[in-house]
């Protein structure tokens, strides 16, 4: 497999792998990615600006052309190189999201942030996780 696969099709392709199959990608669809939220360790560019960073992304990689939005209603267009992973260039006035893209998510942008961080810290975890959580050193 070399085509670029979505973090969103992860647990489908862990459990074709699991059962020692290859696993069936449409390269039709369009790439997709998306993230909550600030990742844990930057809390301090959240502070200094809460606007730029706390937010939730969907990205969507259609061939050379990738389309970033956010929960505000902002997007952004970049043009892509599969001959250079680590190299984007943003494009002015080309921030259309490819159509199939909304298809490839379960809930709008909206929910799944709150979705995600909706009581947070609140979650109930068994008697042995939480010994094995103190063992480790998080409690």
């Amino acid at each position: 497999m070399t085509d670029p696969v979505s973090h969103c099709d992860l647990r489908r392709l862990v459990r074709a792998f699991a059962r020692e199959k290859s696993p069936s990608i449409s390269s039709a669809e369009p790439v997709v990615a998306e993230v909550a939220g600030p990742t844990p360790g930057n809390e301090t560019l959240v502070e200094a600006e809460p606007d730029r960073w706390d937010r939730a992304l969907r990205a969507a990689y259609d061939g050379e052309r990738k389309v970033v939005w956010d929960d505000d209603g902002d997007a952004t267009g970049y043009e892509i190189s599969s001959d250079r992973p680590c190299w984007q260039r943003r494009v002015p006035g080309d921030a259309e999201r490819p159509p199939a893209a909304a298809c490839r998510f379960e809930v709008p942008l909206d929910e799944f942030r709150d979705r995600a961080t909706a009581d947070a810290d609140e979650t109930d975890l068994d008697a042995g996780v939480e010994e094995r959580l103190r063992d480790l050193g998080y409690r």
